[in-house]
This record gives structure tokens, C-alpha cells and sequence, in this order.
């Protein structure tokens, strides 16, 4: 998929020493312009590019909706390159442009987006005083359902954190929170997700 967003440069002509570069020093080698810049970013592409479609898939629900938000947010990377700060995660700055980009175009097809893949809440769930007993293709059945009847920053906070199993730090990058108050968020939303399951449990 590199191809589509810069043409018909071959991954394989790419130097192997690249490969020992950390993140920071790939950014550095764009940022300078360099002659091999195109070989530094297209490290960096193999170490996110499974990882990043993957969100985007999840947020778009479509495959041709995820290729374009994909493509969108490794062509937003690169011409924003010299903005990037040499601290925080690679891997949260690109998903901050994925999701960035995909509320945007949301925001103006005026549509709302509903999670529903099913995620194995049973461990994250359980304490001493509740744990659901139900089997696994009845949670998943039930899950989406569950998380539809959550608020946008109750399901925003579960996705990210459990979903994509970032940490506090990498969420308050994403969506500007402080980590105090993701951590009490995310509280709440298992709370209601608790909650929610179990009325769902009750009524089967």
C-alpha cells in the first residue's frame, strides 16, 4: 500500500540498516531532507502500517474507507514531519491523525460512528463481587450491543485502552486529557459498561 500513497517506490531497495534506526532517528533523517528519506519513512511504514490499518478498519467499518483513511493519514504524516516534536510515540501521532481526520469528515457527513467489534471483556470485567459467567459467542453477540449504549467519551476511553491497549500516557497524545482524568474516565465507562452487561445478562 506504500505505493499509493508515494508512487511506485519498491520496498525492497530499501537499506537494511534502516532497520536499527529508532524512531526518532528515522523522523530525523526525513526532517533533513536527506537523499534517503524515502527509505526512512518507508521503515517507518513497515513498523506501523499493520497496526494503523488495522485501527482504521475498526473506526471506518469498510475496507475501501479504511485504505483511504489510511492512505490519508500516512500522506498527512509526511507533509507534517517538520511539526512533529521529537517526544511522545510514533505510533500515537499517527493514530491521532487517523482519528482526527476520520471526526472530521464525520463531523460533516453529520453521522455518528458505532464500535462493534468484539473485544474480551471477561478478565477486564471480573472483580471478587461480579464476574459474568456467559460463553464466548454469547459475549460477543452481546458486547456491541453493549457498547452502542455507551456515550462517545465512555466508548472512545474503552476502545482505546482496551481495544488498542494503549497506555494513559499514549491516550492523553491522542485526545489531549490528562492521564488523571482518562484514568477516572475509563473508571466510569467500565462502571457503565458493568452495568449495561448486566441488565443484558438479566434479560436473557
Amino acid at each position: 500500500m506504500l505505493s499509493m500513497c508515494f508512487g511506485a517506490y519498491n520496498l525492497l531497495d530499501m537499506k537494511s540498516d534502516y532497520s536499527k534506526l529508532n524512531d526518532f532517528e528515522l523522523i530525523d533523517v526525513i526532517k533533513k531532507n536527506k537523499s534517503d528519506k524515502q527509505q526512512a519513512f518507508a521503515e517507518i511504514y513497515i513498523r506501523y502500517s499493520q497496526k494503523l490499518y488495522t485501527y482504521c478498519l475498526r473506526m471506518s467499518r469498510n475496507v475501501e474507507d479504511a485504505k483511504d483513511l489510511y492512505q490519508e493519514t500516512f500522506v498527512k504524516f509526511y507533509n507534517s514531519i517538520h511539526q512533529k516534536n521529537d517526544t511522545g510515540s510514533l505510533i500515537s501521532y499517527l493514530i491521532t491523525i487517523a482519528r482526527n481526520t476520520w471526526l472530521n469528515d464525520k463531523r460533516k457527513q453529520n453521522t455518528v460512528y458505532i464500535e462493534d467489534k468484539f473485544v474480551n471483556f471477561n478478565e477486564q470485567f471480573e472483580d471478587e463481587n461480579s464476574k459474568i459467567d456467559i460463553h464466548q459467542k454469547e459475549l460477543e453477540e452481546i458486547i456491541p450491543k453493549a457498547l452502542m449504549k455507551l456515550n462517545a467519551k465512555s466508548r472512545e476511553i474503552i476502545l482505546l485502552r482496551l481495544y488498542e491497549g494503549l497506555r494513559y500516557s499514549q491516550i492523553e497524545e491522542i485526545t489531549g486529557i490528562s492521564s488523571n482524568l482518562l484514568r477516572n474516565r475509563f473508571s466510569r465507562a467500565k462502571e457503565k459498561l458493568r452495568i449495561i452487561l448486566t441488565d443484558f445478562f438479566d434479560e436473557e
